[in-house]
């Protein structure tokens, strides 16, 4: 029968629970001693659990934790913030969250039937890692209207806690929903991910927010810094729509750690398959310290690893990248990347970027483009706008094929107007790379560089009257000039 909790502090372990609910009516509990790691934990095998209405803080672990074959659990209206370890002598060090839910794979008792909502976490933290949010071998998992900021950091004085801050951390989860959650300014001196899923199958996010993720504080042990709103590792059946992220921002000063080690990205896919992104937007992503190695929109990453070899098989429909670097001295500022991840990379492969938009990229390097499409295979640029990259050396769309034998993508019915240097820069092993009824004028270094032989080109002069007739179907690219 249902048992109900009403008023009550809760400190220690509840084993095996069945139907009960736990109210605490919108009491404030706090509780700063180290000695208390929970102040609500669910243990083994727990079933039907509801936690509502209250606000939990400053305890020296998790606040809310549930372990072990707990199923159908249910959590809503409840405010957790500043839980986890804050010093390095304290019992718990490690990794800590404002909810942790977290099954045993070993021992076949996954978390089933996760449900939270109108849950608002704000800065958890550990020394590894603080998380708002963190589930681990569960299925069914369902986040609506969740608030997941600030986790990670220190607010006054402004430093972080430990390696890792993350919004939401989801690992080895299957059947995700994250609707209108919102994960701002989560960070660490590694890491910053607003929402981060890792070894999943099957994942939906619908008009979330990740704004200002922080990473690259003086501590990072040399081995580099990342940020991105949202980040997927090694998950296949996603789709992310509507979502947006703005301001993300990579502090870091370490220099000389490899190509990948420091960096911004909007959303990043790294060894991923199957996906979908809609209606996705990401701005002004920086590095103000200008050491970050890359500062990218869109990361598509690929490499050798496990089944999920390439990415491939992922679409982007209607994106956007605006304002992606922003600092002379970023060394590669990008709208969409698709390079590899390490050099025995197969890199990524049938992608899509359709009716997408890049404008204002700006770095210091040798690779600051619209679309950079780095060893990919098969894969097709359409119905797109670049516009405004501003760099050293770039271009709208870069075709990069030095990794691969040929790399076979399409270029179609894509706008290219007043980038610094050239508007399709096609070079490496690309010599099968097909353009068609593209648009380029006012490229500074061309508009048309490298596309193989024979490829339709028609020059058209500013105000030099008609176009010469075209076949039908036409496949020119048209390469418009200023007079002479």
């Amino acid at each position: 029968d249902l048992l109900a909790l009403k008023n009550c502090l809760v400190y220690n372990r509840i084993l095996n629970a069945f139907a009960l609910s736990v109210d605490f009516y919108f009491y404030f509990f706090g509780e700063s001693l180290s000695h208390f790691f929970y102040f609500v934990s669910f243990w083994i095998g727990s079933n039907d659990i509801e936690i509502r209405n209250g606000t939990v803080w400053g305890f020296t672990g998790n606040g809310i934790f549930a372990d072990t074959g707990t199923t159908k659990l249910y959590i809503h209206d409840i405010v957790t913030k500043f839980n986890g370890v804050r010093d390095t002598t304290a019992v718990a060090p490690g990794s800590n969250a404002g909810i942790s839910i977290i099954g045993n794979f070993m021992l076949s008792t996954l978390i089933n039937d996760v449900y939270i909502k109108d849950v608002q976490s704000y800065g958890n933290g550990g020394i590894v890692t603080g998380s708002g949010l963190q589930i681990i071998y569960a299925n069914r998992i369902k986040i609506e209207r969740f608030i997941g900021n600030d986790n990670g950091l220190v607010l006054n004085p402004f430093t972080p806690l430990g390696d890792n801050g993350f919004g939401v951390f989801l690992n080895n989860c299957n059947d995700i929903e994250c609707i209108n959650c919102t994960t701002d300014h989560n960070g660490g001196n590694i890491l910053g991910y607003g929402i981060y899923a890792q070894l999943s199958i099957g994942m939906s996010c619908t008009q979330c927010i990740a704004n200002a993720q922080l990473a690259g504080f003086a501590l990072d042990g040399g081995l580099g810094s990342k940020v991105a709103g949202i980040a997927l590792e090694q998950v296949a059946n996603f789709v992310l729509r509507e979502c947006l992220i703005a301001d993300s921002v990579n502090f870091s000063t370490v220099t000389g750690l490899g190509v990948d080690a420091n960096g911004v990205s909007g959303i990043s896919v790294l060894r991923c398959i199957y996906g979908l992104l809609e209606g996705c937007h990401v701005n002004d992503s920086n590095a103000p310290n200008g050491t970050a190695n890359f500062c990218h929109g869109f990361s598509v990453l690929g490499n050798l690893f496990g089944d999920l070899s390439n990415c491939k098989d992922i679409v982007f429909k209607n994106c956007s990248a605006k304002n992606i670097g922003q600092t002379s001295s970023v060394l590669d500022a990008i709208g969409f990347s698709t390079r590899r991840d390490d050099i025995i990379s197969n890199g990524t492969q049938d992608l899509i970027f359709d009716n997408c938009v890049v404008e204002g990229v700006s770095g210091g390097g040798s690779n600051n483009n619209g679309f950079w499409l780095y060893d990919s295979l098969r894969s097709i640029i359409k119905n797109s706008t670049i516009k405004d990259c501003v760099s050293g050396i770039g271009a709208a769309i870069m075709v990069d094929g030095a990794g691969a034998s040929l790399t076979k993508n399409l270029l179609i019915n894509n706008i290219l107007h007043s980038n610094t240097e050239f508007g399709i820069f096609n070079t490496g092993n690309t010599t099968d790379t097909a353009a068609i009824n593209n648009y380029a004028y006012h490229n500074a270094g061309g508009n048309f560089i490298g596309l193989p032989a024979n490829t339709a080109i028609q020059t058209w002069v500013v105000g030099g009257g008609p176009i010469a007739a075209q076949t039908t179907p036409s496949f020119d690219n048209f390469d418009i000039v200023q007079p002479s």
